[in-house]
């Protein structure tokens, strides 16, 4: 027997809410009487619903239920309907089974949280053509391992999500992993999306993607379908061996606007963001401490950003990030592999970055390509702000070769900057993901040890 809690629109005056213990057939045969427009008791014994459209479904914990609460609701529910999740630790599995549905929680992320126990499968499953009406939102999505679609391919661990486009907003998607033999496809430890060609794109927005991992590529997120990114918070996700420690993109339309992407790693290439054959805008990221590690290719490695296609990044903030290779800079900022036509970066700050800032791969695999750098602000990159290759060359226009002035200058910045930042104070306009300023002026020193002494005698 299940417990179904069922809201129905209805005139204010009349009971919104009708709790009946019912078998799944009763509850659907009320529901569809209700759609139908059958008197329905009320309170005030005055209620008529003469046009009754979409239903509210309520879920609730209950402790002689551990599993399948939630499903229960979607599989009874239709298109159109809502529903809601009440605060509770839900260990389940769940499919939304090509339904445009909002499955919502009451009180938010913190309060309610989605478990996949483990269990060999993702924590939520959209692969039936769910449209942009299914919405996913205000969950923590935990303890997801991916679904397996063939020997040794394990994709998406918390959200998984193929020929589907349903909007991802307000969630927490952490500790959620996939992992595959040796060199297997191991992909997409927090979102696995592989969209529908030429559909409308997906919207993961306002989530936070945490301590996710992937053994092989996206820790945090694999994208590969049209798709709007964006405000999403994405920290401390990897992958084991291979790329993409925050995010992998690959394919067309895809914008990635106002995230933060912070201490991210990857076993390979790209820390931050990997992109490859994809047309991707990168706009108004702060991308801060992540780390590449590439010992097997022969190219640079990409701290923040690895890149091979079709790039605009206009106005990131990408500073303290690191990188390794085994052969030349490893490119702690952007390692650029070839860029097609219409890449552009322009207007962003590269500071502070271990490896190289703007650095041109020498691999062979790269496309010559010749890259604009319009109005950026480099300074201080370890290795060179910008190193050209054979193959990748940057034509350079307006660049600044100054202190950005950060508030807090290390690597546990969050990118504000002073007010006498040069980034606020060109008369084309802010430079960098932050266009207001977060402290007062910062005074910065010509230093040496004379000058050092002096200053703590004086402070004495």
């Amino acid at each position: 027997m299940a417990h179904i809690e069922l809201a129905i629109d209805m005139p204010s005056s009349c009971l919104s809410t009708l709790t009946q213990t019912e078998t799944e057939s009763e509850t659907s045969t009320m529901r569809r009487s209700a759609a139908h427009a059958i008197t329905i008791l009320c309170l005030t014994n005055c209620c008529l619903a003469s046009s009754v459209g979409a239903a509210t479904w309520i879920a609730t914990p209950r402790p002689s239920e551990s599993a399948g609460i939630i499903q229960n609701y979607i599989d009874l529910s239709s298109d159109g309907d809502t529903v809601i999740v009440r605060p509770g630790h839900y260990y389940e599995n769940l499919d939304l089974k090509g339904k445009a549905i909002a499955l919502r929680s009451l009180a938010g992320p913190a309060e309610t949280i989605l478990d996949g126990s483990l269990k060999p499968e993702p924590v939520i499953t959209c692969r039936s053509m769910e449209s942009n009406r299914t919405i996913i939102e205000g969950f923590t999505i935990t303890n997801g391992s991916g679904h397996t679609e063939a020997l040794n391919t394990v994709w998406g661990g918390g959200v998984l999500c193929i020929s589907s486009q349903p909007q991802i907003l307000g969630n927490i998607i952490m500790q959620n992993h996939v992992e595959s033999d040796g060199f297997g496809a191991a992909w997409g430890g927090g979102i696995f999306i592989v969209g529908p060609p030429g559909a409308e794109p997906i919207i993961i927005q306002n989530n936070v993607l945490l301590e996710n991992n992937a053994s092989v590529n996206g820790g945090g997120a694999w994208l590969e379908a049209p798709c709007i990114f964006a405000n999403n918070l994405i920290k401390a996700n990897s992958t084991t061996m291979g790329d993409g420690g925050g995010i992998y993109i690959t394919g067309p339309e895809i914008a990635v606007i106002g995230n933060v992407f912070v201490n991210n790693r990857a076993g390979d290439h790209g820390g931050g963001i990997f992109v490859i054959e994809a047309d991707v805008s990168i706009e108004n990221n702060v991308m801060v401490a992540n780390q590449s590690n590439t010992q097997i290719a022969s190219d640079c490695s990409g701290g923040a950003i690895w890149v091979s296609g079709k790039a605009s990044i206009i106005s990131n903030t990408i500073a303290f990030n690191e990188a390794s290779s085994r052969v030349g800079l490893a490119a702690g900022g952007l390692c650029i592999v070839s860029a097609s036509g219409g890449s552009i970066i322009s207007y962003n700050i590269v500071s502070d970055n271990v490896g190289g800032g703007i650095i041109g791969s020498e691999s062979s695999e790269g496309i010559a390509s010749d890259v604009p750098l319009v109005r950026n602000i480099l300074y201080n990159n370890l290795g060179g702000d910008i190193v050209d290759s054979a193959i990748v060359r940057f034509a350079e226009t307006e660049t600044i070769s100054e202190n950005p002035l950060f508030c807090l200058a290390t690597a546990e910045t969050d990118g504000s900057l002073s007010s006498s930042s040069p980034a606020l104070n060109q008369g084309f306009g802010p430079i960098g993901a932050i266009e207001t300023p977060g402290c007062g002026p910062v005074r910065i020193f010509d230093t040496s040890w004379g000058l050092l002494k002096w200053r703590f005698t004086e402070l004495k």
